[in-house]
């Protein structure tokens, strides 16, 4: 039953389009939050990621950067000890050496 009212005809078109907008408005929506899921997803992987490298995984005995670190500047100070003490005894060394030179000259 089609109404001679050209205004109440407009309304009800207005209104069905409406619907639909608002349809579309929603389904957007629910795409760019499946969009929004899926990267978030992605960056917990890549954040998991980079924590394990950072700090290891004691699970799987792997050693992380941190600890590496550590290691290596535990290794340089035991280094600089045994380089300090072999320059330490060459000075003595020397020392007894020079003695033992001027002791013989007189």
């Amino acid at each position: 039953m089609a109404s001679d009212n050209p205004q109440l005809e407009a309304i009800k078109s207005l209104l069905s389009s409406m619907g639909k907008s608002q349809d579309n408005l929603f389904l957007g929506f629910t795409k760019s939050q499946e969009i929004t899921n899926k990267k978030l997803t992605e960056l917990q992987i890549e954040v998991g990621k980079l924590l394990q490298t950072v700090c290891g995984d004691e699970e799987y005995g792997q050693q992380g950067l941190v600890e590496k670190v550590n290691l290596l500047n535990k290794d340089m100070e035991k280094q600089k000890l045994s380089s300090a003490k072999i320059i330490g005894g060459l000075a003595v060394i020397g020392v007894i050496w020079t003695m033992l030179l001027k002791a013989i000259k007189f």
